[in-house]
């Protein structure tokens, strides 16, 4: 007990500054103790909020002039060249930052003690990176230090330095952090998913998805058939070979007898013209929803062993274009199948793979599987990612406040604590659900209801629920009357729903002066959607006025439009 006595008072605040409590080293540097005067004001300084948002200042600035620099001037040597006036305003104020650094560095190690002790400054990871960062930059102001631009990349880091002065960011990093753990088992999910899918689409689309419509029934000769230079599909002398069949010269390697499916031994130099005015992958097996027309013919360069028909450079120019992914998308092993269904996960332009698909075998189960694949993976799964952040990132706000509601705890019951030992005569606050808050339950009943009871039967009218729940029915009423507008429209239906809004505008502006005579001016500005209303009130009322209504107008107009 007596252990545990003593260890609750070494972690005890020791400093309080600004209304919060903070531990520090009982000696900094073995010098400066905790009723050292230079220490406390020290101390005062860097809790000061306007010390850490001088910090954020030199931070930004500093961070603008590093992004100044001119890397293409140089010098032989690989260092800067200071013909650039950038690299000119970079260099000469690189001293003051670095002086400025090093001085907030060296006020929080003697306000927080170096290393020794529990709330040292290096026992902070933040500070850690900080102390890092200053010191690489003092190190290159040191004359004849070697490899001096080695140093100054550190620079680059000093952005960094606003998560440390900056509380949010800081939260929003460590909450980060704090999430790789379970981010891990999401990680491990999605992986499982995604080997289930890439199996599945292997064994569905192996091998499919590189068919295009051909213009001849199967691979003819690169050269022959009194035709020389047709080595690419796309040359005029392809043309000349492809529009006249009697040009067909079938490739050696072509089976008998021929069939797409046929097995393919040995890559030979041979090509198979694809009609390039139809850039969608067709359907070899009948079964998909795109099929070539009558005078062509599906084919692929691949066999049905995966093995490639064509030793030449021609081979993958078929589904390389930009309406099929350059070749990407495809089942052909499981490394392609991830990169397929790792694009359809994040929703980029996972519909037009999924028409490729459809395409290519059987509509209504490729068209089940990308919708289970986009439900489970991109709806659940990563959505599952940003709640693992968010619980974490909920869990450290929690935290945070919790620590300054204790550390403001501490500070008001030790600066009471001071005041009782030094006997002053000091007013002291009442803290909630104390003596001034039982009296004022006693006067004004629970809840406040006696103050209620006293305020004007206008303020107590727009405060009621009733009220609420009518100018509700109003709104709703204005909508249902702005939303049946149509043209071309009935005089009739025009002119009572012309009315309908008039009556709806006045009202409006009846609620708008009872708040503002029940509430006053003060209490009904505080509400923003207040404001907002008041402004469509007005410019209602001054479009009454410059557009009055037909049924007030001396010379109605027909066919006005209802509910403006």
């Amino acid at each position: 007990m007596a252990e545990a006595a003593e260890g609750a008072a070494d972690l005890k605040p020791n400093f309080f500054a600004h209304g919060k409590a903070r531990r520090f080293s009982p000696k900094s540097l073995y010098l400066f103790s905790t009723t050292n005067p230079i220490r406390k004001r020290i101390v005062w300084l860097i809790e000061w909020k306007y010390f850490d948002r001088f910090i954020l200042m030199l931070i930004i600035a500093n961070s603008i002039v590093l992004a100044l620099t001119d890397y293409s001037s140089v010098l032989p040597d690989g260092t800067l060249s200071m013909s650039s006036w950038r690299n000119q305003v970079v260099e000469e104020t690189e001293i003051y930052f670095t002086t400025l650094f090093a001085a907030e560095c060296s006020l929080k190690i003697i306000a927080m003690g170096f290393f020794v002790d529990i709330g040292s400054y290096l026992r902070d990871g933040w500070n850690i990176m900080d102390f890092v960062v200053v010191m690489t930059g003092v190190l290159t102001t040191v004359p004849g230090m070697p490899n001096v631009s080695a140093f100054r990349t550190v620079r680059v880091l000093r952005p960094l330095r606003s998560l440390t002065v900056v509380p949010g960011m800081r939260l929003l990093v460590t909450s980060l952090l704090r999430s790789i753990p379970a981010l891990l088992n999401v990680v491990a999910l999605l992986l499982f998913v995604f080997a289930i899918f890439g199996i599945l689409g292997i064994q569905i689309w192996q091998g499919l998805l590189h068919a295009r419509c051909r213009m001849t029934p199967y691979p003819i000769q690169r050269v022959g058939g009194g035709v020389e230079g047709c080595e690419d599909p796309r040359s005029e002398s392809c043309a000349a070979v492809v529009a006249d069949p009697s040009k067909w010269e079938k490739c050696h390697a072509v089976p008998e007898p021929w069939n797409p499916e046929t097995p393919w031994t040995t890559p030979v130099d041979c090509f198979w013209p694809v009609d390039d005015t139809d850039v969608f992958v067709c359907s070899m097996s009948g079964g998909g929803a795109h099929e070539c027309r009558s005078d062509r013919w599906c084919g692929s360069n691949y066999d049905i062993n995966g093995q490639p028909r064509f030793s030449n450079a021609g081979q993958d120019k078929a589904t390389f274009v930009r309406d099929l992914n350059w070749g990407y998308t495809n089942f052909d092993n499981m490394f392609a199948a991830l990169l397929t269904i790792f694009q359809m996960i994040t929703m980029e332009g996972w519909t037009d793979v999924m028409y490729q698909v459809q395409d290519a075998h059987n509509a209504v189960v490729s068209a089940v599987y990308f919708i289970f694949l986009i439900l489970f993976g991109s709806f659940f799964l990563l959505n599952l990612t940003l709640a693992v952040i968010w619980d974490n990132f909920s869990m450290g706000s929690k935290e945070a406040d919790d620590e300054a509601e204790a550390a403001a705890d501490e500070a008001r019951r030790e600066a009471e604590a001071a005041e009782d030992e030094a006997g002053a005569d000091v007013a002291v606050p009442i803290a909630d659900g104390g003596e001034g808050s039982e009296a004022g339950e006693a006067a004004g009943g629970e809840d406040g209801e006696g103050d209620r009871a006293n305020e004007p039967c206008i303020t107590r009218l727009v405060k009621h629920p009733g009220f609420s729940t009518f100018v509700v029915v109003l709104i709703v009423a204005n909508t249902v009357v702005l939303a049946w507008d149509h043209h071309p429209m009935d005089d009739t239906l025009s002119n009572n729903l012309e009315i309908v809004n008039f009556v709806l505008t006045i009202l409006f502006t009846i609620e708008m002066i009872l708040k503002l005579w029940g509430l006053g001016a003060k209490e009904y500005a505080r509400d923003a959607f207040n404001l907002f209303d008041a402004f469509i009130v007005t410019v209602s009322l001054v479009e009454m006025i410059v557009l009055p209504p037909n049924f007030l107008s001396a010379d109605p107009q027909e066919g006005g439009g209802g509910g403006g």
